[in-house]
Parts: C-alpha cells; sequence; structure tokens
C-alpha cells in the first residue's frame, strides 16, 4: 500500500493512488466515466454540477479507505501484508463500484437497464469480468493479493452480507469479514458521503458541507453483527441523514430535473423498444461504449423531439401543483395507495380524452434509511456493548420513516387547462383529507 500518484480533488484535497489503482483508473472502462455525468438532470438547474462519475468514484475510494484503515486499527491482524490486501481490496470496490453506469445512469437504469432485469452494479461486474483490461492489471500489480477479478466483481454485485466474498483474512473472524459490506453499501457508506458532499459542493447547495463524516469513520468498528457507530457519534450520523433528506428535495427530486427525468426517460424507453440499444446490452465490452455523447449516435435518440428540446433546455412539462407527505413506519396502505401508475390511470379516467396524455402525477419517494433491508443502525456504547436503534428514532425524536412528493405535472402547450387537471388532482388525493390525518 504505497501511493505512487496523487490526485488533487477540489473535496477531498490530495488522494493517494497505487500503482494498482492507477492501472485501473487508465482503462477504457472507467475512463468512460469521465463522460457520465454523476447528475446528468440537475445540471439543467444548477449549472455548477458538471462533475462526473469518475471523480465521484474516486473520491469514494479515498472515503472508504478512511473507514477501512480506522476499523483495521482496532483489530489485531498478524501480517501487515494481510491489512494491506484487504484496504486495497475495499479501495478497488469502491473506486469500480459505478464502471456499470449507462448515459444519464439512475435514468438509465429505471428506463432501461430494469427491463432487463440487471442494475448498474451487476453490469459493473460484468464489465469487470470480461474486461481484458481488468485481468492485466491484477495480474501486473497484483499478484501477491489474496483476491482477484471475481471477489472484486462479486462484491461490486452482492446485495447484503450474506453474498459478500471472503478473502479468508488469518485472524479475522467470518462474520466481522463480512461486515466490510457495510462500508461499500450501509446506510452511511463511502458511496453515499462522497455524493452528498460533492454534489453539495457542485450545485452550491451547501446541505452536504457541514457532514462530518470523518468523525463517523473514525468511530465505527467491524462486529460480528455488523458495521457499529459509537455512541458519541450519533450527532454526526443524524446530521448526515438530515443533509441527505434537503439534498433530495432541493437538488435529487428538484421539479425542473425530473420534468428534465422523464423527457430523457422517454427518449431511451424509445430506443429500448426499437431494440436500438440490444447490441450493448448484450455484450458488456459494448456496453462501455455508451457514454452521454455516443449515444446520440443513435438515430433513434438523437432525432427524438425531446432530444431537440433538451438541446435548448425547452422543458416540454410543467409542475403545476405539489403535496410533500410524510409517512409514519406504521402507515403501509397509504404506500400502495400513492403507487403512481395507480393514480395516474385514475387522472386519466377522469379528464377530458384530449387532456389524458397531456397530464401526469409524478410520486418521487424518499426514504430516510437509503439500505432498504434494513431498519436499524448498530451503535456501540463505551463498554462496547451493542445495542440497535430504528433509523427513524434521533435525538430530537422519531423522523418520517419516509417523505413522498406528489407532483402535477402538465404539457407547457396545455397551460391553460391546468386549472381542470388541478381540479381532479386535488379530487384523486382529497387533498384536505389527507393533509388533516396527517
Amino acid at each position: 500500500m504505497r501511493y505512487e500518484h496523487f490526485i488533487k480533488d477540489p473535496v477531498h484535497g490530495y488522494i493517494g493512488i497505487t500503482e494498482l489503482e492507477k492501472c485501473f483508473i487508465d482503462t477504457y472502462s472507467f475512463q468512460r466515466l469521465r463522460r457520465i455525468l454523476q447528475l446528468p438532470t440537475s445540471v439543467y438547474v444548477y449549472p455548477g454540477a458538471t462533475h462526473t462519475r469518475f471523480i465521484h468514484s474516486i473520491g469514494s475510494m479515498h472515503v472508504a479507505d478512511v473507514f477501512i484503515s480506522s476499523t483495521l486499527d482496532k483489530i489485531a491482524l498478524s501480517k501487515q501484508e494481510d491489512r494491506d490486501s484487504i484496504r486495497q481490496f475495499i479501495r478497488l470496490v469502491m473506486l469500480l463500484h459505478d464502471v456499470g453506469h449507462g448515459p444519464y445512469s439512475h435514468t438509465f437504469e429505471e428506463a432501461v437497464l430494469y427491463n432487463e432485469g440487471v442494475n448498474h452494479e451487476i453490469m459493473g461486474s460484468e464489465i469487470l469480468r470480461k474486461d481484458p483490461e481488468a485481468a492485466m492489471c491484477l495480474e501486473r500489480f497484483g499478484k501477491d493479493l489474496s483476491f482477484g477479478v471475481e471477489e472484486i466483481s462479486r462484491a461490486i454485485r452482492s446485495r447484503s452480507p450474506s453474498e459478500w466474498p471472503l478473502l479468508r483474512i488469518s485472524g479475522l473472524e467470518e462474520d466481522l469479514e463480512k461486515s466490510l459490506y457495510y462500508i461499500i453499501k450501509g446506510s452511511f457508506s463511502a458511496d453515499i458521503i462522497d455524493y452528498l458532499i460533492r454534489d453539495s459542493y457542485y450545485t452550491g447547495a451547501g446541505y452536504g458541507s457541514g457532514i462530518d463524516w470523518v468523525r463517523i469513520a473514525y468511530n465505527t468498528n467491524l462486529t460480528r453483527r455488523g458495521l457499529a457507530i459509537n455512541e458519541k457519534a450519533l450527532d454526526a450520523l443524524e446530521n448526515l441523514l438530515i443533509s441527505r433528506y434537503h439534498m433530495f428535495m432541493s437538488v435529487y427530486y428538484h421539479k425542473t430535473s425530473r420534468a428534465i427525468d422523464i423527457m430523457i426517460s422517454e427518449v431511451l424507453r424509445e430506443a429500448y423498444e426499437k431494440k436500438d440499444l440490444d447490441p450493448y446490452l448484450r455484450d458488456p465490452l459494448k456496453y462501455i461504449e455508451l457514454d452521454e455523447y455516443s449515444i446520440y449516435g443513435i438515430d433513434t435518440i438523437r432525432n427524438h423531439p425531446y432530444t431537440r428540446d433538451l438541446m435548448k433546455r425547452k422543458l416540454r412539462f410543467a409542475s403545476v401543483e405539489e403535496y410533500r407527505l410524510s409517512l409514519p413506519r406504521t402507515i403501509r396502505l397509504l404506500r400502495a395507495i400513492l403507487d403512481k401508475r395507480y393514480l395516474n390511470t385514475l387522472l386519466r379516467e377522469r379528464l377530458p380524452r384530449e387532456l389524458s396524455d397531456k397530464v401526469f402525477i409524478d410520486t418521487p419517494l424518499l426514504p430516510l434509511n437509503p439500505m432498504f433491508h434494513s431498519e436499524e443502525i448498530l451503535i456501540q456504547r463505551s463498554d462496547k456493548s451493542l445495542f440497535t436503534r430504528r433509523i427513524d428514532q434521533t435525538t430530537f425524536g422519531e423522523l418520517s420513516e419516509s417523505v413522498v412528493i406528489v407532483r402535477l405535472y402538465i404539457d407547457r402547450d396545455y397551460l391553460d387547462k391546468k386549472e381542470e387537471a388541478q381540479r381532479v388532482f386535488r379530487e384523486i388525493l382529497r387533498v384536505d383529507e389527507v393533509r388533516s390525518f396527517f
């Protein structure tokens, strides 16, 4: 673990890079991330948000290293090479966790990849397995390491600690090793920390600037039950959760960003239905030819009227009404009632025919905990005893389990009909009843 190179990052300062990491960074599949924006729809609202998946991946690797270094300091490993091997493994997994993103990132994932039964993590896993450059990097610079491409691929696509690949490090119990999963994909993972701070910085939103992530990292411990945070650092964790909420509301779920997302989704969906994307989806090494520049070489995408509109930042849809509803953990039925497809079916049934395809409802849902399979965080007291706490329980009382934004959009050419659309929208939601209930 010797840094041979350094990258100057405006968010984290100097980031050290090993020879093995530089080799992976220089591969075609990773360099492609320079052409994938981190916030491809938010950039239409926040012009400074031109940062890419490339620098986010490097920044996430740096954050993950602070976590793994701190946790390993508290474990007695007999061999320095074992410690170095674990650190290098975690750093590489975090570095490569986004190589499977397509153009427009999560928009592409929802409009295209989900139809194929995969996500960007599965695509990234397959890219690494098939990429000869990845194998070459490990053969040249990683011969003495206790892992290979297969272990990195499995870690990237893992969905729970039970799927985490074990390196079988002497002196590190199996349950402790599986807890490494949470550094990559936990409720306060390196990925979440970097994108909150980085996106806040580049948009100018500011909500992520006060996150004391180093305090969180220094106060986490590997345990047999998972990754635990020291009780004294709960204030920093709570601040992270609140910052995440505000970033989603102000940036990721901004009404204009969502309108653009819907337009791009329609363009991608049409290309997918016409099978224009099939050659890229069938071959991982062909897939990495797709980026936010090359995709305009596909005729369906280049010639779509929405594409031409976006070139001029001409938004097809306008948000004309919005409600934010807090969903307590006990309210499960309302989550089903607020299903977007169901609401849009009701909307179309009650609107005049000429309006039925010109108006739609969007219902982005923000869960307090991004890790859906776990509703609790593990906390360690000063006497080393462990206890769990629901993630929605804070010093200030209980937070909502999630918040849903219910928005009504209308085609701008039909804005003179918005009052009729709003009337039906309110009728469907029965706004007065819903608001008084909460």
